[in-house]
């Protein structure tokens, strides 16, 4: 029976309230990993609906067609765990409106996982002129070359807005700047693409490793930012015993 047991997750976990933004396919998965660790009070906010070419990669299943992703993915939490919180914002993060619902829910951690540059270009501004509370943006590149993590501490300056200056780093950020994010309309999508035929297989994967990393800010809030990169492509191989 030792093996029912498990590890015990840290209690500390039951507390916390984490608002995601981004219900696709990455974010989905990223929510069912932390669900699974403890979290139980949720803020969603997407304005997106599940559509079919949404399915190979994404937590909910096809009964969830057609409805708003964080709609359907907050009856997907309360399906599977009874006494889990959440909460749906079905307007882009950036309005006044979903801006508000952020602020009232006064989340640990606000976790992007967009896919849009611009977005988390605007919500890192928003984040370090307000005083919010720390908040990771994640993402993934086209055939998931590369999967991507930062970490923007509570009170710390716009980590997205030095990533994606005209230096950038090792040119992978570099993208344009919105000067003024509230009265331009954004339409650069930075590296992300709309076709990304990689696996389903590999993005769970990588939703673990961040949810994983998520679990660790969490527990022990963290005081700098962190950028950080996982190539799939540089895993471990398996040891082959017979």
């Amino acid at each position: 029976m030792k093996r029912a047991i498990g590890v015990t997750f840290p209690e500390v976990l039951l507390s916390k309230r984490v608002a995601v933004v981004g219900c696709g396919s990455l974010g989905s998965l990223v929510v069912d990993g932390l669900s699974r660790s403890g979290i139980r009070r949720y803020l969603l906010c997407d304005n997106d609906v599940f559509n079919p070419c949404n399915l190979a990669r994404h937590s909910l299943l096809s009964h969830s067609l057609f409805y708003l992703k964080a709609a359907a993915l907050s009856v997907h939490l309360r399906t599977r765990i009874p006494d889990v919180e959440v909460k749906i914002e079905a307007h882009d993060v950036r309005t006044p409106r979903a801006r508000l619902a952020l602020k009232q829910f006064s989340p640990d951690l606000v976790v992007l996982a967009t896919g849009d540059t611009n977005t988390d270009i605007t919500v890192s501004e928003i984040a370090a002129r307000e005083g919010w509370g720390p908040c990771c943006f994640t993402w993934v590149e086209p055939n998931l070359e590369s999967g991507h993590l930062i970490i923007q501490p509570q009170g710390g300056a716009s980590i997205l807005r030095q990533l994606h200056s005209v230096e950038g780093i090792e040119g992978r950020y570099c993208h344009a700047t919105v000067d003024s994010p509230e009265s331009v309309e954004m339409r650069e999508s930075g590296c992300q693409s709309s076709y990304t035929p990689y696996s389903g297989l590999d993005m769970v994967q990588f939703a673990a490793q961040v949810s994983r990393k998520i679990i660790s800010w969490l527990v022990a809030p963290p005081s700098s930012a962190e950028i950080l990169r996982i190539k799939l492509a540089d895993s471990n191989p398996w040891e082959k015993l017979l």
